[in-house]
């Protein structure tokens, strides 16, 4: 019982003022990492999408040469020549800067379930995203045409293929951290619309 009074006893109120200093520090720190961490997580850009959709071409405009888009009421969305959309916008508070990245239009017979990392496509039906800025509340919208088979689209119709269209955006927000988002929708026979794939939906 005499052994803590002893103890205490050779311990100095030097010492145990330099101890009690030592963890204010320590708290003081950790407050203020903290707060700076709340600060950016609420004021970083985030990256992600709006909207996505499909529409199906219409007639060759004879003045331009060009394809015609339908109207999206048109039933089905989708045709022969069909259009996927993707619309990201800047949901956070500071601009995202040097973004850039892939978007890929395909037709598959299983939908990506899972996230994680994916390469980019090759081929020509994946397009390059140019680099820039995208300020708060900013959006950039990517349109990708592919043109289906009678076999690709009559799986399509019945449910047994699917036209996806997915993609990686990177970015670095205000305060240099590195992000990243990724996305994938598909066209559901069932419903005449584009709908999330069950993966790689995710703001990193």
């Amino acid at each position: 019982m005499k052994i803590m009074p002893a103890l205490l006893g050779k311990i100095s109120s030097n010492q145990i003022m330099a101890v009690f200093t030592a963890g204010l520090f320590f708290f003081s720190m950790l407050q203020w990492q903290i707060t700076r961490d709340t600060f950016r997580i609420g004021n970083r850009a985030y990256i992600g999408v709006k909207d996505a959709k499909i529409w199906q071409t219409g007639p060759v405009d004879p003045t331009t040469g060009r394809t015609q888009l339908t109207t999206e009421n048109n039933r089905p969305r989708i045709g022969p020549s069909p259009v996927m959309e993707v619309q990201l916008v800047n949901g956070g508070n500071t601009p995202a800067a040097d973004v850039t990245g892939w978007a890929a239009i395909d037709v598959v017979s299983e939908v990506i379930s899972r996230d994680g990392p994916r390469p980019m496509p090759p081929g020509t039906n994946t397009s390059l995203i140019s680099r820039r800025d995208l300020a708060k509340d900013a959006a950039m919208s990517y349109g990708m045409g592919r043109v289906l088979s009678p076999t690709e689209l009559d799986g399509i119709m019945h449910g047994t293929l699917f036209l996806m269209i997915y993609g990686q955006t990177t970015y670095r927000d205000g305060f240099g951290g590195d992000r990243e988002c990724t996305y994938c929708y598909f066209y559901q026979v069932r419903v005449d619309d584009v709908v999330s794939c069950p993966g790689y939906n995710r703001m990193k």
